[in-house]
């Protein structure tokens, strides 16, 4: 319809987001994909696996409701809250349940991301199974934090810290 071309143009020629830095190097495109629908009923979730040479050490979990609502909650790989406490975000009032197919999701961090010193895979957890929406190098649009606690921040990053560190005094000695 013309309501949606035009809906579609605006998007063509808008900016993303300026702090991050990668999507201004990337030319507007249009891309269809199919609407998923979510393994349970209810809201689709956002699953962010923040991985180490494919080992997760905390998964993110995003939705259109949290974002509203201004909440973020890690889970660790049993499904357990992870301690962040954010000044700029709350808890959400309920816990998200954990994906349908959560094994599968860490069974494809742990193939794809093996090679990788660090990497965020993002799947969504349908009824036809895991969909991975996104790989990045980054922890958070572009950013080096995935969250306000500080504290957090270095206990996800100590890993892949000790390893660079590692990797570097042993090019030196």
């Amino acid at each position: 319809t013309a309501e949606v071309k035009a809906i579609a143009a605006t998007w063509l020629f808008s900016v993303y987001s300026r702090r991050e830095w990668a999507y201004t190097q990337i030319a507007p495109r249009l891309l269809l994909e199919e609407i998923l629908q979510p393994a349970r009923a209810g809201q689709l979730f956002d699953v962010r696996f923040f991985a180490m040479h494919g080992v997760v050490r905390a998964i993110g979990v995003g939705s259109a409701l949290f974002r509203r609502h201004n909440t973020m909650v890690f889970m660790d790989c049993h499904w357990q809250p992870l301690p962040v406490r954010s000044p700029t975000q709350d808890w959400p009032l309920q816990l998200p349940p954990a994906p349908v197919h959560l094994g599968s999701m860490l069974a494809a961090v742990a193939r794809l991301g093996a090679e990788l010193s660090f990497a965020r895979f993002d799947f969504y957890d349908t009824c036809s199974g895991p969909v991975l929406g996104e790989v990045t190098v980054s922890p958070h649009g572009g950013l080096i934090n995935p969250s306000d606690d500080p504290a957090f921040n270095r206990w996800l990053a100590a890993p892949w810290q000790l390893s660079f560190w590692a990797r570097w005094q042993a090019f030196w000695i």
